[in-house]
């Protein structure tokens, strides 16, 4: 009985291991940012961002958008910080959408950047399909980084902590 469990238990570490998703770096005008190994770049999804990815098999999608801090985002330009940021963006981001709802803020320091994320989703009144938006802000030094990844909510779990190393891997 024990070398059954030892072998089950054994069987289930390797799954987990080889299931591991591969990054591939991409640098981006003077950033960069790991991507899953199944997203490719791709284009329109957002006219703003300064790189889009997206798997249509997986039905999975994202994009960073990058704001320099010398462009007036605030109207106190000497007060900006990550926190007024995010609140700027948030409050109307798919406001008009049915059952909207945003998650609890996490928020973390890795050397000088500061990463401030949360989940959000919401009912797409046409497909009748929720939907999932890992939405991630980092703060550099002279940026701040827009990383938003989409799913629908079913797929949640399988691609969250994807998205989250896409988010934890931007850098100036």
């Amino acid at each position: 009985m024990k070398r059954y469990l030892t072998l089950i238990l054994f069987l289930i570490f390797c799954k987990a291991t080889i299931a591991q998703t591969l990054m591939d770096k991409y640098k981006v005008e003077d950033f960069t940012v790991n991507l899953p190994d199944y997203m490719s770049k791709t284009g329109g999804l957002n006219n703003d961002a300064a790189i889009q990815f997206r798997n249509m098999v997986k039905d999975v999608s994202g994009y960073v958008i990058k704001e320099g801090k010398s462009v007036k985002l605030f109207d106190d330009p000497a007060n900006q910080d990550i926190n007024q940021y995010y609140d700027q963006f948030i409050k109307d981001f798919l406001q008009d959408k049915p059952e909207r709802k945003i998650g609890s803020v996490i928020q973390s320091t890795n050397g000088d950047v500061k990463f401030m994320s949360t989940d959000l989703t919401f009912l797409d009144d046409e497909t009748m399909i929720y939907y999932y938006y890992f939405i991630g802000i980092a703060e550099t030094k002279n940026n701040f980084y827009k990383v938003i990844c989409i799913s629908t909510l079913d797929n949640k779990n399988l691609f969250k902590s994807d998205f989250q190393k896409i988010f934890n891997s931007v850098k100036d």
